[in-house]
């Protein structure tokens, strides 16, 4: 779940949570319990599948 807020070229606020869902509405409501301190309101949350870097995957030797 990526949250940020500001102008899209210079957000004054961006950060990344790693949450376990089925679905994007999910994920950003566990996103919300968990943030701590609370992201300003006008903050814009998306939803998306974490990509194989960022869940440590490395590549294998052949």
């Amino acid at each position: 779940m990526d949250v940020q807020a500001g102008p899209p070229r210079r957000p004054s606020y961006r950060q990344t949570v790693c949450v376990c869902t089925r679905t994007g509405t999910a994920a950003a409501e566990v996103a919300r319990r968990e943030i701590y301190p609370a992201p300003p309101r006008s903050a814009q949350w998306r939803s998306r599948l974490a990509g194989p870097r960022e869940l440590g995957c490395v590549p294998t030797p052949f």
